[in-house]
């Protein structure tokens, strides 16, 4: 599915969430935002390192400023995913 359709889908589902759920508003859209922060970032590491098939796991990654802004790149996605995650809780607890 191209890029653009999943963003549609997402956000199809989310303003139909919120118009069920308007209590949950500002924890959905928080998720939403950590979300979209971790769909940025490992787009950004698969454009460093672009996934190829097969995979040449015998490819040097080379120690340069490339490596570090991948490193950067996951490290800023998983910070994402931690609070993406606590939005998501926050949101169960929130639930009767």
């Amino acid at each position: 599915m191209s890029e653009k359709i999943l963003e549609g889908l997402r956000d199809a589902v989310l303003e139909e969430a919120k118009a069920s759920l308007p209590h949950l508003t500002a924890h959905l859209d928080a998720a939403k935002t950590h979300y979209t922060e971790i769909a940025a970032n490992l787009k950004t590491l698969t454009e460093i390192y672009p996934f190829t098939l097969p995979p040449d796991f015998e490819k040097p990654v080379p120690e340069d400023e490339t490596q570090q802004q991948a490193i950067t790149a996951l490290g800023n996605a998983r910070e994402a995913e931690e609070a993406g995650l606590e939005s998501l809780k926050a949101i169960l607890d929130e639930l009767p």
